[in-house]
C-alpha cells in the first residue's frame, strides 16, 4: 500500500495527526519542511508546511509546489490535508491550490470536530451550542458561516456526529481532494491496524515547558502548583538546569532561543505550533518518529539524531493532562 501523506499548517496540528496515526498502529514520519519525499518505510508521512504564520500567496505557492512534486513521485498520491477546525489559517486558498496541483477536480472540506463539541449546521459553525463568533474561540470572527475564499467545487457538509463524518467519507469520488479535521482524520485513516507500540523513551531527566503565551493560564498554574513545577520568567529561565520547570515567553521567545542548546538529557514540552516550530527550527530539528501519545493532540516525538533529547508538544488551547505531568515529576 502505498505511503499515506498528509499535510497539515503548523506543528502541533502535524504532530496530533502523527499522534492519531500511532494510535492506530502506523508506523509515522512526522517531517517539518516540504522538501521531502515520501518516506517508503513509514506507513504515514505527516508533513508540517508552516503555512498557518505565511502570508496567503506564500501559502498558496508552498501548497502548489509540494502538490506538484507529490504527483511526480507518485502517481495519484494518496493525500489528506489536515486543516484547523477552527477554520484559522489560509484553508480555501491552501486546499484549492492543492487540489489543483494533485489534479483534483473538486474538495470535500470537514473542519467539524464532534468528538470535541464542534460542529457544522446548517453551514454555520457551533462549539456546543453557540455559534463560532459568540463563543470564546472566536479570535475575532463575526460571523459563523463555514464559507470560506474557495472555488465553486468545494463542498463543507454538516456534521453533527462522527457519524455524520462516516457518512460523508464513504467512498468518496477518486477525483475529490479530501481535508480536514482531526476526527475526519481519524475517519478516513479506518481501523487500526494494530496495537500501537509502547513509549521508546523516557521523559527526562530535565523538562522545560515552554509556552508561546505571555500569560500563565489559571488552569494550568494550578496544575503546576499541584505538581510542584515552578513557573519562571523566561529571562533567568536555565535551560541546563534540573528541571522541570516551566516558563510563559510571549514576544520573548526570540531572547529565549540562543539558551535552548541541544542535550541528549533535555526534554522539551511545547505549546502552541509557532513557539514549537521556532524552537525546532533554532536546534536544526526537522524529522521526527513518534515515540508516544499522552492524550490527543498530546505527543512526544524524537528526533532523527542521538545529539537530542525527547520533544512533546500540545496546542494552545488546553491544559497539559495531568498524566504527562506526572510523567515528567515521578522520581
Amino acid at each position: 500500500m502505498p505511503t499515506r501523506v498528509v499535510i497539515a499548517d503548523d506543528f502541533t496540528g502535524a504532530a496530533e495527526i502523527a499522534g492519531i496515526a500511532h494510535r492506530h498502529g502506523h508506523l509515522v514520519k512526522l517531517h517539518a519542511t516540504t522538501t521531502v519525499t515520501p518516506a517508503m518505510d513509514a506507513d504515514v508521512l505527516v508533513i508540517d508546511t508552516g503555512n498557518r504564520s505565511r502570508s496567503s500567496a506564500e501559502a498558496t505557492s508552498v501548497m502548489r509546489a509540494l502538490g506538484r512534486s507529490l504527483a511526480e513521485m507518485q502517481p495519484q498520491p494518496v493525500v489528506f490535508q489536515k486543516i484547523d477546525s477552527l477554520l484559522r489559517g489560509h484553508i480555501g486558498l491552501e486546499t484549492s491550490a492543492l487540489a489543483h496541483a494533485l489534479g483534483k477536480t473538486s474538495v470535500l472540506l470537514l473542519p467539524a470536530n464532534p468528538s470535541h463539541q464542534r460542529f457544522i449546521r446548517n453551514g454555520e459553525y457551533f462549539v456546543g451550542i453557540t455559534k463560532l463568533h459568540e463563543s470564546s474561540l472566536a479570535e475575532g470572527r463575526s460571523d459563523s458561516s463555514v464559507l470560506l475564499p474557495i472555488d465553486q467545487a468545494t463542498s463543507v457538509p454538516d456534521v453533527a456526529s462522527l457519524e455524520d463524518l462516516r457518512r460523508a467519507l464513504y467512498r468518496p469520488l477518486p477525483l475529490t481532494h479530501l481535508a480536514g479535521a482531526a476526527d475526519a482524520f481519524t475517519v478516513w485513516l479506518g481501523e487500526p491496524v494494530s496495537a500501537p507500540p509502547p513509549a521508546s523513551t523516557k521523559l527526562g531527566p530535565t523538562t522545560i515547558i515552554i509556552n508561546g503565551s505571555a500569560a500563565v493560564l489559571a488552569p494550568e498554574r494550578d496544575q503546576f502548583a499541584q505538581h510542584g513545577i515552578p513557573v519562571i520568567p523566561p529571562e533567568t529561565l536555565c535551560c541546563d538546569g534540573n528541571g522541570p520547570a516551566a516558563t510563559y515567553v510571549g514576544a520573548h521567545l526570540k531572547n529565549l532561543l540562543p539558551r535552548i542548546l541541544p542535550s541528549p538529557d533535555q526534554h522539551l514540552a511545547l505549546t502552541g505550533g509557532a513557539t514549537a516550530a521556532a524552537v525546532l527550527r533554532h536546534l536544526g530539528l526537522s524529522c521526527f518518529t513518534v515515540s508516544a501519545e499522552h492524550a490527543p493532540g498530546v505527543v512526544t516525538l524524537l528526533p532523527g539524531t542521538t545529539d537530542h533529547g525527547p520533544v512533546t508538544v500540545k496546542p494552545g488551547s488546553y491544559c497539559w493532562p495531568d498524566s504527562f505531568l506526572d510523567a515528567i515529576t515521578r522520581p
